[in-house]
């Protein structure tokens, strides 16, 4: 089953630049006081959520660009998240790194990168299948049972989209796409009560009257109650 292995979040919110690196398994609970920063955790992962589509859009919706950059710092902070995610199509798991700032009030992205967890066999470095830094693009494609890098043009790329939203091709580039994939296919509840005393729980004993969204219109019975 696919899932993200490790998360590291810097220069995001209230994430600053000394972020660790979090571990995470298929199933994680986070704790913690209010304003510590859980929200936060899920903002972040809702950023890979929209990197196959429109990064921008959950950016835009909670009050732009400057708002999710760390404000501890007076210098023009760069916001990075870095992803080891591990998919099902593929033997070793995938660095995904993705680094924004502001510019002209607006999202750019400055840096990013999806390669190999680690380096493999006489690899000195993990291979990648794309690479954006510095304003130079390259990405490795799929052809003929070789892979081949080819350097992309600045002015063909969006600077607010992600790669993941602008290539992709199964056949050419299947690490990058099924990673899209795999992204498109987060889901986030942010609103999810399932204690005791959950509204659908109250229904047969506060709100007789009302019907249960479950049972088709059927009406629960009304009881009687003692004194409270």
């Amino acid at each position: 089953m696919p899932y993200i292995e490790s998360l590291k979040v810097t220069n995001l919110l209230s994430f600053g630049p000394d972020t660790e690196t979090l571990p995470l398994a298929p199933l994680n609970i986070l704790i913690g006081a209010n304003g510590s920063g859980k929200s936060n955790f899920l903002e972040a992962i809702s950023l890979l959520q929209a990197a196959p589509g429109e990064l921008n859009k959950p950016i835009r919706d909670a009050g732009g660009i400057r708002e999710w950059l760390w404000k501890g710092d007076n210098d023009k902070p760069v916001a990075s998240i870095e992803a080891v995610v591990r998919t099902i199509q593929n033997m070793h798991p995938l660095r995904h790194v993705l680094s924004i700032q502001e510019s002209a009030y607006r999202l750019e992205i400055v840096e990013e990168r999806i390669e190999n967890e680690q380096p493999y066999g006489e690899q000195k470095e993990p291979f990648f299948y794309y690479k954006f830094k510095d304003g130079r693009a390259y990405l490795n494609y799929q052809s003929k049972d070789r892979a081949k890098k080819r350097e992309l043009r600045r002015e063909d790329l969006h600077p607010e989209k992600s790669i993941l939203a602008q290539r992709k091709d199964i056949d050419s580039f299947p690490e990058v796409t099924r990673l899209g994939e795999e992204y498109a296919r987060i889901k986030l509840f942010r609103e999810w009560g399932v204690g005791r005393f959950t509204m659908p729980r109250q229904y047969p004993h506060r709100y007789p009257h009302l019907k249960h969204p479950s049972l088709s219109g059927t009406v629960w019975p009304k009881q009687s109650h003692g004194p409270s």
